[in-house]
């Protein structure tokens, strides 16, 4: 079996998008200078590198610019061959997905659907609610988004499907597909609300926090608040999960992979193994999901540390998480087959 490993990085940017690579890799890639960026999109880059606490032997630069509050990124994994096929998309907090082409041109893929109007911004916590995660299924062309959504008086979670050109995707698309009727019986809460998406095996995983204040929430079956949730691509109950009895939608408990949860808002799926990276109180936890454990979630801190397998004694508030595995020498041989964490504390 193969051995995974953990590392953390601590940064802070806002509105680029910006990529990590080794000195000795070929850094060709990295086609855009900064004084390009600053031509095409207006963005004054002087001064960004200061936020950055970068390990010996990388470089840092900014591929493209003009995001507000970015939220999440998933790159295609094989893009076509054309000037104007889709590389990348963004999540933007207040509802907007974003679509980067090989020429590093940006391009709105979808808006309005949100349907919310946010009477306040960031760092404002009763701002934090919006679009969270981003998944893509290539085949079939298919995007996924999470995301909370204002409900009259109330919060709740919700995904929609986008459908495009499979394996290339497209600068929009063709349909789109809401899992309203799996998730509006249940209500969010202003934080911990539903979080990243993957994909794995035709399965959605996404995982959703207790809502803030109400944590022994996570220990019910009857509500989806602090679980991970396992489902088919078309938003049914995946046969094979715990709790599962049928294909019913109303019943909660035939979702849930796993229990007792805060907000685990990392998510990465290598080689059919889920792991999380979990935001606690004071304390903060990483660990490989096993399906159908209760992982004792209370409220206390203590509860935090239960079943990990890695625990942060002081919080670092674990955000996007991914796993490095590439047969090209982007990054040196010693930073493959690990797990990198993005910290928000």
């Amino acid at each position: 079996m193969r051995t995974l490993s953990l590392r953390a990085v601590s940064s802070f940017f806002a509105g680029m998008v910006v990529l990590v690579a080794g000195n000795f890799a070929a850094n060709a890639e990295l086609s855009l200078d900064e004084a390009e960026v600053q031509k095409k999109s207006g963005y004054t880059t002087s001064g960004w590198k200061n936020d950055w606490a970068v390990e010996e032997g990388f470089s840092l630069a900014i591929d493209t610019t003009g995001y507000q509050y970015p939220t999440a990124i998933a790159f295609v994994p094989d893009p076509g061959p054309d000037p104007k096929d889709p590389l990348y998309f963004v999540t933007e907090l207040r509802g907007k997905i974003k679509v980067v082409t090989n020429d590093r041109t940006v391009y709105a893929f979808a808006e309005g659907f949100l349907e919310t109007e946010f009477d306040t911004e960031p760092p404002a916590k009763q701002a934090e609610y919006g679009l969270a995660g981003i998944c893509l299924e290539p085949a079939r062309g298919y995007l996924f988004v999470t995301f909370a959504y204002q409900d009259g008086n109330v919060l709740r979670n919700n995904i929609i499907r986008f459908e495009a050109t499979p394996d290339t995707f497209a600068l929009e698309p063709r349909s789109q597909t809401a899992f309203t009727d799996v998730f509006a019986p249940y209500e969010s809460g202003l934080s911990h609300q539903i979080g990243q998406c993957q994909i794995s095996n035709d399965m959605l995983y996404v995982g959703v926090g207790d809502g803030f204040n109400e944590p022994t929430s996570s220990q019910r079956m009857d509500t989806f608040r602090g679980k991970m949730l396992r489902m088919t691509l078309d938003g049914q109950p995946a046969p094979g999960n715990p709790f599962y009895e049928n294909d019913a939608i109303a019943h909660a408990a035939h979702y849930v992979l796993a229990y007792g949860l805060r907000n685990p808002f990392g998510l990465e799926i290598v080689d059919g193994r889920a792991l999380v990276a979990e935001n606690g109180v004071h304390s903060d936890r990483f660990f490989e999901l096993d399906p159908g454990r209760n992982y004792l979630w209370d409220g206390s801190d203590m509860s935090i540390a239960a079943n990990a397998d890695y625990v942060f004694l002081e919080s670092v508030g674990p955000g996007q998480i991914d796993y490095y595995q590439r047969p090209e020498p982007a990054f040196p041989a010693a930073l493959e087959d690990q797990f990198y964490v993005a910290l928000s504390s």
